[in-house]
């Protein structure tokens, strides 16, 4: 008896794309809600041990859970919860906050939805967490969706890139500047813990007067021509 080979055409391909990409995020929301379960007894031991009321307890824990439940990371909110009992925070001030951090990281899944990268980006907890924490520093939504742009070649820096943007930032340099050297460590491939020394190569350079619009242009140039940083820090040497 002869059997017909199954037939594959591009609808079925893209039908069964959509199928996969879809089983991700359901794998995604069930991570989260298993790391949430396991965190669960513990969460009630700090909670038994807070000195709140049983239905301010009951309320906190709602909104841990409710956040859990809709896919958000909760290691943040765990954490303020922790923060707040050690401070004797009083608890409506505590669920204030709490849902505060559960806006922002919604507000974050919301901008990122629409950015390149976005979606790899949300796929790790520690990387939407800390968008989240960019927005509470005053972050505009904008330089958020820049900073994720740029991530596009490699969406597991992004929270590196944040932390080398802010140190430029808070050194003194330009908005620009950071954008630039961010974007060029990030193309460049050098791994994520050598980020802050390309901070470390604007500031030399300054302190050997060149002007900063000057050592933006070379450390950008070299890190995208693949220069060893020991070899950028050689140019301002001479």
């Amino acid at each position: 008896m002869q059997h017909r080979a199954p037939v594959t055409n591009t609808r079925t391909a893209r039908r069964d794309g959509r199928r996969t990409g879809g089983r991700l995020v359901v794998l995604l929301v069930l991570a989260l809600v298993c790391e949430g379960e396991l965190f669960a007894e513990e969460l009630d031991a700090v909670l038994d041990s807070s000195g709140y009321a049983a239905e301010e307890r009951v309320r906190i824990r709602e909104i841990h859970d409710e956040a859990r439940a809709r896919g958000i990371p909760t290691t943040v909110l765990v954490d303020r919860i922790q923060e707040g009992i050690a401070k004797a925070v009083p608890a409506p001030r505590l669920v204030a906050a709490l849902r505060d951090d559960v806006l922002r990281l919604e507000t974050v899944r919301s901008l990122l939805d629409d950015a390149v990268a976005g979606e790899r980006i949300l796929a790790d907890p520690a990387s939407w967490e800390r968008a989240a924490t960019l927005l509470r520093a005053g972050w505009p939504a904008e330089r958020l969706m820049q900073l994720a742009a740029i991530c596009e070649p490699r969406p597991e820096a992004f929270r590196a890139a944040s932390l080398l943007w802010i140190a430029i930032v808070d050194w003194g340099a330009s908005q620009e500047s950071a954008e630039e050297l961010t974007s060029a460590a990030v193309e460049s491939g050098i791994p994520d813990e050598s980020f802050p020394r390309v901070a470390s190569l604007l500031v030399d350079a300054t302190r050997r007067r060149v002007p900063e619009p000057q050592a933006v242009r070379m450390i950008a140039e070299a890190l995208r021509d693949g220069r060893s940083l020991r070899r950028i820090e050689l140019l301002f040497a001479r």
